[in-house]
């Protein structure tokens, strides 16, 4: 499987003008975090193509984000587990009604109109599903159904898009205006969202065609959110200088993947009557592939409409489903739409009768065939693609001070450089035998062993805890690196008990107070972590040492696991002061635990490549830069050592293991055996 980090959600303003409560994503995050959800191809859950496992949310000045483990399938056989999980995602989520809400609809709907044959089903409200159900439950509306299918839409109470209210009962509109014609999928909410709107102006009729089959109950009816984005038409409004005929726009690789569009046709025909003229308007997509709902057939969306030539005047317009089978549909791409005649499985979903206004029904359509971006290319897009990815290119919204090179992320030029991290990891608390136990962000291999990599100046957090009774454990072979600058890298520090926590935390106040009397600038990461009996909670911390110190000394630097969303939320509040900049780029972040990890970068210099010592890598490392290109970016190297003894000058003693601290200021650093390690970048003003 191949595994990377995304951003998932955020508490930004979106496209949508909606925005995200802080606290509510790290309660999304801790809802999904044990199982993951299916990463789909345009919202579809017939098209998993991967999986997705929020794990962590990432707080910056101005901006928390989700963030998650996305894992693709690399092979036939990743497939089958990402779609086995997919199995098991839908039989807990879909299927998955809670037993006195199936009681509470057996009983409301009563015997008579129970077969025993129904399914219990969630996708918008937990429901009950059968052939019928809903036609027999209440045939008083399903009376009114027309000759299309029909029924009027202002005899509808509508509490959600899609989902109408009766009683304590709701009923849905038809699956065919879900995604994928699915009623695993999600309603077309902007198209049910701008029919409703239009049914409320008395001069148009709005008709709507609902889902014969499905029952639920309407206090359980869920708003959900699929926050793609689509640019919208900008359309002439002048209607009666259209030319006849039929206008193909053909599907980019792209649209073919993401949306099964093969083409999308537009035809205008003139109609000349007795006392009056009409345009027509018939727009069909052809698609590549069979429905997710039903693999035999291809379904294609089809509007219809009829407007007054003379006075502009759109009368009518409807949208429907068109069925092909896979011969059928080869034979319809041989030909036009003209020409394509009617000879298939039709299925009315909608009609708006009356006096239209132009701009509702540019919206209509647009909504209508949702995802397919060859409807808004052909009424003119307000934007274009060339457009939307510059957009989407300017990813520097930081001063330019704040993005000095991502060959050093962790230098810190003021309190914007500030972040938080709070992730959720596996339970590690059977693991955790002795507490504290100190882990390192990187790992080095050689051909005997395998060592765990500390910064040198971790040991001092060791001396601290000791000091007032304490123990640090550090994690097997553990080795010890020097490192020629100011950056106080610790390790994730991992506890069984609030009390050891509380005890790592004051260590933690002494230690940095003592750098910052020194460089109140230097940049400080931290990582504190609490095994719990479901996940290990960690909050990683990272920015100058003065703002780490003053996060130390607030009341709760750690959340209470009672009220972590509380936390989080009160954190992006007391952060947001500290500027208004944002760091787009995840590159602080453990690829694989989701920590903060700022970390120093390997430098291939020519002229290093005699050196004595074993290198050790603690991460990749840049192409090779020439001294010139460096003067040039304002960067320089500095070398790292492995330190292989350190014998402390106040005891004589080894300074790993010995009470001795240089934090003290009566004790001398000691004399270390220090071995080359690699070469790393870091900026020149330092």
């Amino acid at each position: 499987m191949k595994s990377q980090i995304a951003a998932t959600m955020s508490d930004s303003v979106n496209r949508k003008s909606m925005r995200m409560d802080t606290g509510a994503l790290y309660d999304s995050m801790k809802n999904s975090f044990d199982v993951g959800m299916p990463l789909l191809i345009s919202h579809d859950r017939h098209r998993p193509a991967g999986w997705t496992v929020p794990a962590a949310v990432y707080l910056e000045p101005g901006l928390t984000r989700v963030l998650a483990h996305v894992i693709e399938p690399e092979t036939d056989q990743d497939y089958l587990q990402i779609k086995q999980r997919w199995v098991k995602f839908i039989a807990s989520t879909i299927h998955d009604v809670p037993q006195e809400s199936i009681t509470r609809l057996k009983e409301l709907l009563g015997k008579d109109v129970l077969t025993d044959s129904e399914i219990p089903w969630d996708s918008g409200a937990q429901a009950l599903r059968g052939a019928g159900l809903a036609q027999r439950a209440f045939p008083e509306i399903f009376e009114q159904v027309d000759k299309d299918g029909l029924v009027p839409f202002t005899t509808l109470t509508m509490i959600r898009p899609g989902i109408f209210q009766i009683g304590e009962l709701c009923v849905f509109a038809h699956q065919f205006m879900r995604r994928s014609e699915s009623p695993f999928n999600h309603f077309n909410e902007e198209l049910l969202g701008t029919l409703h709107q239009m049914a409320q102006d008395s001069s148009v009729n709005v008709r709507v065609r609902l889902d014969l089959d499905m029952v639920g109950l309407a206090d359980t009816a869920a708003h959900t959110m699929e926050l793609d984005y689509w640019y919208g038409p900008t359309f002439n409004e002048d209607l009666s200088s259209l030319q006849t005929g039929v206008t193909a726009h053909t599907a980019d690789e792209s649209q073919r993947f993401y949306h099964k569009i093969s083409r999308t046709e537009f035809w205008w025909q003139r109609r000349t009557k007795e006392t009056s003229a009409e345009l027509i308007l018939e727009a069909e997509e052809l698609r590549d592939s069979e429905s997710g709902a039903d693999r035999t057939k291809l379904h294609c969306r089809y509007v219809h409409s009829v407007i007054d030539a003379t006075t502009n005047r759109i009368e009518h317009l409807d949208g429907s489903i068109r069925a092909y089978t896979p011969e059928e549909m080869i034979s319809r791409l041989d030909v036009d739409l003209k020409r394509a005649g009617r000879q298939t499985e039709y299925t009315k979903l909608w009609r708006v009768d009356g006096n239209i206004e132009i701009g509702r029904w540019k919206s209509v359509i647009h909504n209508h065939f949702r995802d397919n971006a060859l409807v808004s290319e052909y009424f003119g897009s307000q934007k274009s693609k060339t457009d939307i990815r510059e957009e989407l290119e300017i990813t520097d919204v930081f001063p330019r001070s704040l993005n000095f090179d991502k060959r050093v992320p962790w230098l810190c030029d003021d309190a914007r450089s500030f972040r938080v991290l709070v992730t959720h990891q596996p339970g590690m608390l059977e693991h955790i035998l002795e507490e504290p136990v100190a882990f390192p962000y990187v790992w080095a291999q050689s051909e005997k062993s395998e060592y765990a990599l500390f910064d040198l100046r971790a040991v001092e957090l060791m001396k601290i805890l000791g000091r007032e009774g304490h123990r640090l454990t550090f994690a097997p072979n553990a080795r010890f690196m020097a490192f020629d600058d100011n950056y106080l890298q610790m390790p994730v520090v991992i506890h069984r008990t609030r009390d050891a926590l509380k005890h790592t935390t004051e260590a933690y106040r002494e230690l940095v107070s003592k750098v910052n009397e020194v460089d109140p600038a230097s940049p400080v990461l931290i990582n504190l972590s609490l095994a719990l009996s479901e996940y290990t909670l960690s909050v990683s911390i990272f920015g100058r040492c003065t703002e780490v110190l003053d996060w130390l000394n607030r009341d709760q630097p750690f959340p209470p696991t009672e009220s972590v969303a509380d936390w989080v939320r009160n954190t992006a509040e007391a952060i947001a002061s500290f500027g208004e900049g944002v760091d787009t780029a995840l590159e602080y972040v453990h690829p694989e635990s989701l920590n903060l990890y700022p970390r120093r970068k390997i430098a291939l210099l020519p002229a290093i490549a005699d050196k004595i010592g074993e290198p050790v890598s603690s991460g990749p490392a840049e192409p090779r830069t020439t001294t010139e290109e460096m003067n040039e970016i304002g960067l320089e190297t500095r070398q790292a050592f492995k330190v292989a003894s350190a014998k402390c000058l106040n005891c004589g003693g080894d300074y790993l293991t010995c009470p001795c601290s240089i934090l003290s200021g009566n004790v001398p650093p000691p004399t270390a055996d220090l071995r080359f390690a690699f070469n790393y970048w870091v900026a020149a003003k330092q």
